[in-house]
């Protein structure tokens, strides 16, 4: 992994809107963030620079947790946090599976800036 993991903030279902997981990190000496978000049943992963608790994505969440221990997501500790309906959690519905996924998908460049993000629901 060519990044530096600060921490982990993860998000819960919330109205319809699906529970998320975003990670801060460094990379090449510059502050990101990057999440991975479902838009109308899409799989979408987002990145921007500095922080995840300065975008909306994150505190538009009433209930969140944030640590900087990402092994213990991995290692399924959050897990017992509602993200998805029942019926998605098995496939990629706890915090420790989108973990695991967002990692593979940074280190793979398969990020769409956030900017790309603003403004879905208008289209």
């Amino acid at each position: 992994m060519n990044i530096e993991i600060k921490e982990i903030g993860i998000t819960t279902f919330q109205g319809n809107t699906w529970g998320r997981v975003h990670i801060n990190y460094t990379k090449d000496g510059s502050d990101k963030y990057a999440f991975k978000n479902h838009i109308y049943g899409k799989e979408n992963n987002f990145s921007g620079e500095g922080l995840f608790q300065n975008d909306p994505a994150f505190t538009q969440f009433k209930e969140n947790e944030i640590t900087h221990d990402y092994l213990s997501v991995l290692e399924g500790e959050y897990d017992y946090m509602y993200l998805t309906p029942e019926k998605y959690q098995s496939d990629s519905g706890t915090p420790s599976k989108i973990l695991m996924s967002l990692i593979e998908d940074i280190d793979s460049g398969l990020l769409r800036d956030i900017n790309e993000r603003r403004g879905w629901y208008k289209k």
